[in-house]
């Protein structure tokens, strides 16, 4: 019991040093990642104890809920060199798992391709899509920082291909945010005292 107990602590020990040396925007981003994934920051952690990249934490718990399969799994498999879509497919999955409707015409160095070839792919051939390990942790990515700060899909992509990092994108995204919901707060603040003073 004390050696199952002494590992529990060690693992948890280790997991916790990963993201001392983070940054206060990295911490926002892993947070964003879990909150999005429902799940929890010693999951963020454990996954980047495993050497995954930054900016594959949400693929992995991305696939991890469309598969049903715990984050550790899928962590596992890219540790061990697998590709995104070979992964995907292990799973009995495809590429449909990584769309994301974007409304509108869209014009990006990074996006346009994978877009094109799921508005060019009949549904039920989406099994035949390939997807580049880049390309989906760009969609993967766009999707999280999109729909957790209920933003412009449009203005994530223009941010990314800037060549800005996806921590750097949810940072500026978050402050956007921040700022657009004072000035409305400041907005209703002054009609309502605007209509008291009549």
């Amino acid at each position: 019991m004390r050696v199952k107990a002494l590992s529990v602590f060690i693992v948890f020990a280790a997991a916790a040093l990963m993201t001392v040396g983070a940054s206060a925007s990295e911490e926002d981003y892993f947070s964003a990642v879990a909150s999005y994934y429902n799940s929890t920051d010693n999951v963020v952690d454990y996954l980047l104890s495993t050497k995954l990249a930054v900016d594959e934490i949400p693929v992995t718990l991305h696939i991890a809920d469309r598969a049903d399969v715990s984050p550790e799994k899928i962590a596992k498999q890219r540790g061990e060199g697998d590709s995104w879509m070979e992964i995907v497919r292990n799973h009995d999955l495809d590429a449909g798992v990584f769309y994301y409707m974007v409304v509108g015409d869209l014009n990006s160095e990074m996006y346009t391709p994978p877009f094109e070839r799921f508005k060019t792919t009949l549904r039920i051939n989406w099994n035949r899509i390939e997807l580049t390990d880049n390309e989906i942790v760009n969609l993967v990515n766009l999707k999280c920082v999109d729909s957790h700060n209920d933003y412009s899909a449009y203005e994530v992509i223009a941010m990314r291909d800037s060549g800005q990092d996806f921590v750097t994108i949810n940072d500026r995204v978050r402050l956007a945010k921040y700022e657009l919901v004072r000035a409305e707060n400041a907005r209703r603040w002054e009609l309502a005292k605007a209509e008291q003073d009549k």
